[in-house]
């Protein structure tokens, strides 16, 4: 077996690879379809919270994103294909990560996603020799491969040939065009190619499918400010800060703009704030290359590498195996977000809510700054009709997103239950309303008036929305309901 697959020419499947290839190609399409749908859940609760969705290269220090920024992965990067030498400590996660990823590609020899997690662990650990030839053979067995090419871009992009990431991240987008993270390496490298139209067209696209994105938001204010735009560009950043209040490197891009634009006074606000966390990031010289950095580069490495062989076992109907794999990625890092997401997204399909529920609490507590985390845990309480619990999920992200009308109507959805808290209802729901004046949010206030016995109030609310959606069948009768009922309540002069 194993000479079949490590075939003369590296690239190229070998014909263990090709028939297992051909069998799963068929299944393919439905198989990430299957996939899909599980992860909308984790897509909806995040919303692109903090850095974009926390998928890879947007977020946690997945592959690209901590091989950027360690300071200390010398070990990584000195040779391009040879093992280095490393503490006793790292050869042991560098046993179990190859281990892991070493039989997934037994078991699924000829899945171009198997073959892709392979060279994503062989380029955590140095060999990027091996790596690039690895993420090859996937696009031979697939070609098109969104999540090869993106690592081929990826790779491009560190060596600074930037035309040819440039070129990997297109074709990526071609086989599917909805990858949050991929639209933004794109738009990255097209700003740093001085392509600044199409930059900004790839960080709107980006935002749209990302929209709390902290580096979506900064990287298209950077993009504007190249452009003269200045007042975009301060929207945008403004826009990142009110996602991430700790998002240093924006407040010094807003202090420039700032400048540039003849706002002194907030200029020099923001510079004060970027010294701020300067200060507070500092450490002390002696300290500035922590001893353990290269070992914790090699954690997050095994955390990443349980990730996404999880996400093969599950799109190969292993559930199981994706379960195992994502709990131990869990284990390894109470941190860890995209594991815990995972197995919300399982336990949901199998009707495992406690199991579910109990992720959500480990995310929101890991991460009490994090809003989304929390609405989405006061969903899972409504869901198990804990409504005290849900209400205090709610009001918490209210307090960090008060600009966000979903909490609000979150709320007056729980105060209104059974007539729990008709006034903090109806607060609520106008406050949703004022955020976000949809036909939806209209209904739900005219109903909230309705049982409060301020009909007036419920008929204007429910004009209104259907002003906004005339078509909307339930909207026309909730108003034509309401006006028989304001017409009966006035007294028959006769």
């Amino acid at each position: 077996m194993n000479q079949q697959v490590n075939s003369a020419d590296p690239e190229k499947p070998s014909q263990v690879e090709k028939t297992a290839a051909d069998s799963g190609a068929r299944r393919r399409v439905s198989r990430q379809f299957f996939w899909g749908l599980g992860f909308a859940f984790c897509l909806v609760l995040l919303g692109g919270v903090g850095v974009g969705v926390y998928l890879r290269g947007e977020g946690l220090p997945g592959i690209w994103g901590w091989l950027e920024q360690s300071p200390a992965i010398s070990w990584l990067v000195g040779s391009r294909d040879e093992w280095q030498a490393v503490s006793p400590e790292i050869q042991v996660i560098r046993s179990e990560a190859l281990a892991v990823a070493e039989r997934l590609r037994r078991r699924f020899p000829g899945s171009a996603e198997a073959m892709c997690v392979y060279g994503l662990v062989l380029s955590h650990f140095g060999k990027l020799t091996s790596a690039v030839r690895a993420w090859k053979r996937s696009l031979a067995l697939f070609p098109g491969y969104p999540d090869a090419c993106y690592s081929l871009g990826e790779e491009a992009r560190l060596r600074g040939q930037l035309e040819e990431a440039s070129s990997w991240f297109r074709r990526a987008l071609e086989t599917d065009p909805n990858r949050a993270d991929i639209r933004l390496s794109y738009a990255k490298v097209l700003s740093q190619l001085s392509k600044t139209e199409e930059a900004v067209t790839q960080f709107a696209a980006h935002l749209e499918l990302s929209p709390e994105s902290v580096e979506g938001w900064f990287g298209l204010g950077q993009v504007y400010a190249q452009q003269g735009r200045l007042h975009e560009a301060k929207q945008c950043h403004l826009r990142a800060l009110a996602i991430d209040p700790k998002a240093k490197p924006v407040y010094y891009a807003l202090a420039t703009v700032c400048d540039r634009l003849g706002h002194k006074g907030e200029a020099a606000r923001y510079r004060r704030e970027f010294a701020a966390l300067e200060t507070a990031d500092r450490m002390p010289a002696e300290g500035r290359r922590h001893p353990y950095d290269d070992l914790k580069a090699a954690r997050e490495a095994l955390v990443a590498t349980y990730v996404e062989a999880g996400k093969v076992y599950a799109a190969y109907e292993d559930p199981s195996s994706a379960e195992e794999h994502w709990k131990r990625a869990a284990a390894l890092n109470p941190q860890e977000i995209q594991a815990r997401l995972a197995l919300v997204s399982l336990y949901e399909r199998q009707g495992q809510w406690g199991e579910a529920l109990l992720r959500l609490e480990e995310l929101s507590q890991a991460h009490p700054e994090q809003a989304n985390f929390h609405l989405a845990l006061g969903m899972k309480y409504v869901q198990l009709r804990r409504l005290e619990d849900a209400e205090r999920s709610f009001r918490r992200f209210v307090e960090l997103r008060p600009e966000r009308f979903e909490g609000w109507i979150a709320l007056a959805q729980v105060y209104a239950y059974e007539n729990r808290n008709l006034e903090q209802a109806y607060e609520a729901a106008r406050k949703a309303v004022q955020l976000q004046p949809t036909a939806a949010n209209y209904q739900m206030l005219a109903q909230i008036c309705e049982r409060r016995g301020d009909l007036q109030a419920a008929i204007a609310a429910a004009k209104r929305a259907m002003e906004l959606e005339p078509r909307q069948q339930e909207i026309r009768q909730l108003f034509a309901r309401l006006q028989s009922k304001w017409r009966q309540s006035i007294p028959n002069e006769n």
